[in-house]
């Protein structure tokens, strides 16, 4: 059984001597003495506290009470003196091999801290002078490594090599014990498949994430489960389940509670109004449109707020409050007009909202102006919805002036678009216009064609959704 010395019962040189000790320094005496002892980092700080928090200690971020370290160095048979005692220096300390080592771990640690500051580069160094050394790590330590590589190449937006990386990172934790990087990396590869569009393997991933997370009280995971709640959720949207997206994302924000960075809130709050308004309820989605409006002015994010304002404005345009949308969405092309870096879609995106607007008032002509500035961006937009979106508008503004060869031409042009895609939903949307113009049209064969591609389509996006489900 540890016995733990009282504080007051410490020397004042013994703390001062804790305190002005090079951590690295003093996690490289902690792992040596527990691999001398041939103990595991679990077996180690059972009883003391976590694993992790042991972790953390001998890659020297964290800086260890005095008691603790008393603990540690009962269980290793060592005094507190062999942690604390002074040195000349680190080659004095350790002989070349021990400070090569340490200098791998001072790259990881590296590496992890800028992927978390969104220093890509510096953490593509770090991972690539970890590479070159990696051999001298530790099983715990190389999975986080090849965890660090998945979640580089996710940011890369190159989910198939992160997939590499992340189940190499699962073979080496085999050998070690770390709850924490078991998590995720389990909730990295849902994203790694989420990114490709492969839901159910992607909510496997989550959801065994989540177990672990339920199945344990250590206080890491306060802020893992709300962010893996909001991967579950965007898979439920991808799958047209609007239920189940909404209550995991009402179910995350009920676990972040205060802890959401503006992002994050913005983010659960933007999902959320999207599967309300698929549901068909617009009061709430337009309530929860309007907190993320609050939340990216107060963090002034420009990019957000032109997305925000453009759904916003086309869910009060549903809804026939035109006034509102056309305030909404005059104010998202204005910022996306004079916005550095802005992706020329927003501003697109924006101009079809307001043809729509104009469509639905009656004022066809202006609808076409706005059509027509819409396309003069068609080049610099790489979004196939986006694009599909304005070719289908225009054919629907034709088609309302009685143009219907120029509506036809568009049409085509948005199946064109989004068949590649495989955007099922939206398809079947243009299908069915396309289908009703012509039964207006006295066109009954080519109408009934349509018609049937319309529904084909959106029989095929249900069973796309229950295979993946299965």
């Amino acid at each position: 059984m540890t016995v733990q010395r009282e504080v007051a019962d410490v020397a004042p040189e013994e703390l001062a001597a804790l305190y002005n000790i090079d951590l690295e320094v003093l996690g490289e005496r902690i792992r040596r003495a527990r691999l001398e002892k041939k103990i595991s980092q679990r077996d180690l700080s059972a009883g003391l506290f976590t694993s992790a928090y042991l972790s953390s200690l001998e890659l020297g971020k964290t800086r260890p009470t005095y008691i603790t370290l008393y603990n540690l160095a009962t269980r290793l048979d060592k005094s507190v003196d062999f942690f604390l005692r002074q040195t000349s220096g680190m080659a004095s300390e350790m002989d070349e091999e021990q400070a090569r080592i340490l200098e791998v771990r001072l790259a990881l640690l590296t590496a992890q801290t800028a992927l978390e500051r969104a220093a890509d580069e510096r953490a593509e160094k770090a991972l690539e002078q970890v590479a070159l050394h990696q051999a001298r790590l530790g099983p715990t330590e190389r999975a986080r490594f090849y965890y660090l590589r998945g979640r580089f190449y996710n940011k890369q937006n190159e989910p198939v090599q992160a997939i590499v990386e992340l189940e190499e990172a699962r073979k080496y934790l085999e050998d070690g014990y770390d709850l924490e990087l078991e998590i995720l990396i389990e909730n990295a590869l849902g994203t790694a498949h989420y990114d490709q569009r492969r839901i159910m393997p992607a909510l496997t991933h989550y959801y065994a994430a989540l177990e672990m997370v339920n199945n344990t009280r250590e206080t890491f995971t306060t802020n893992l489960k709300w962010k893996i709640l909001m991967n579950v959720a965007n898979c439920y949207l991808l799958l047209n389940d609007w239920e189940q997206a909404t209550g995991a994302f009402r179910e995350a924000l009920e676990h972040a509670g205060n802890a959401l960075d503006p992002h994050f809130q913005g983010e659960l709050h933007y999902g959320l109004a999207s599967s309300y308004g698929e549901q068909g309820d617009f009061q709430r989605a337009c309530l929860n449109l309007g907190r993320c409006l609050q939340i990216y002015e107060q963090a002034h994010n420009q990019f957000k707020l032109i997305r925000t304002r453009n759904a916003l404005a086309q869910m009060q345009a549903q809804t026939g409050h035109f006034e509102d949308a056309e305030t909404q969405v005059r104010e998202a092309l204005k910022m996306a007009q004079i916005t550095p870096g802005i992706d020329p879609c927003q501003e697109m995106n924006a101009l079809v909202t307001l043809a729509i607007i104009r469509q639905k008032q009656g004022n066809l002509n202006e609808a076409l102006d706005f059509i027509m500035k819409g396309l003069d961006l068609r080049p610099n937009c790489s979004s196939a919805f986006h694009i599909g979106r304005l070719y289908r508008t225009a054919a629907e503004i034709q088609a309302d002036m009685g143009n219907k060869e120029q509506a036809e031409t568009y049409y085509h042009q948005a199946l064109e678009m989004l068949e590649p895609s495989g955007l099922a939903n939206s398809l079947a949307d243009i299908y069915h216009s396309y289908g009703q113009r012509l039964r207006n049209w006295g066109e009954v064969d080519r109408a009934f064609e349509y018609m049937e591609k319309a529904y084909r389509q959106r029989e095929r996006g249900r069973a796309d959704n229950e295979v993946e489900r299965h």
